[in-house]
C-alpha cells in the first residue's frame, strides 16, 4: 500500500516552542533564568498545560486562566512562586515571541521532498484555532 498523505502536527513538530519560551523566561524573569534550567521548566509548563487542557475543554476554564496557571504550576513545582501579575506578563511575552516562529532548519526540506514524491502534506493540531492561523 502506497503513502497518499502525511499529517504533522503543527506545535513542537514542525517548530520549536521552547525558543519563544526560552526568551519570555529570560525577559520576564532575569534573575531566575540563571539560576533555573529552561528546559526542566518548559517540560513542566507543557505538562500542566496539558493537564489544563481538560477542565479548557469541559469549560471549566477559560484560555487565559489555563495559560496563567501553567506558567504559576510550573515554577511552583520548583519552587519558585510568581504570582499572576508576573504570569500575565509573562503569558503576554511569550506570545509575542510566538508570533515569530520558525520552522525547524531542516522541515522545508522534508516537505519539499515529501511533496516531490506526489505525496499530499498536511498540518493537524489541537491548539487553540485563531492562535494557530496566527
Amino acid at each position: 500500500m502506497a503513502i497518499k498523505a502525511i499529517f504533522f502536527d503543527l506545535d513542537d513538530t514542525l517548530h520549536d516552542h521552547l525558543y519563544p519560551f526560552s526568551k519570555a523566561f529570560k525577559d520576564s524573569f532575569p534573575h531566575l533564568y540563571e539560576q533555573m534550567d529552561v528546559v526542566s521548566l518548559y517540560k513542566k509548563f507543557r505538562d500542566f498545560s496539558d493537564l489544563l487542557w481538560k477542565k479548557y475543554s469541559n469549560h471549566e476554564l477559560t484560555l487565559e486562566e489555563l495559560r496563567i496557571a501553567r506558567i504559576e504550576m510550573a515554577f511552583e513545582y520548583f519552587k519558585k512562586g510568581i504570582n499572576t501579575e508576573q504570569a500575565s506578563e509573562f503569558q503576554a511575552q511569550y506570545e509575542l515571541n510566538g508570533d515569530n516562529l520558525q520552522l525547524f532548519a531542516e522541515v522545508p526540506e522534508l516537505i519539499n521532498e515529501i511533496k516531490a514524491k506526489g505525496i499530499l502534506v498536511g498540518i493537524i493540531t489541537n491548539g487553540p484555532v485563531q492562535h494557530q492561523f496566527s
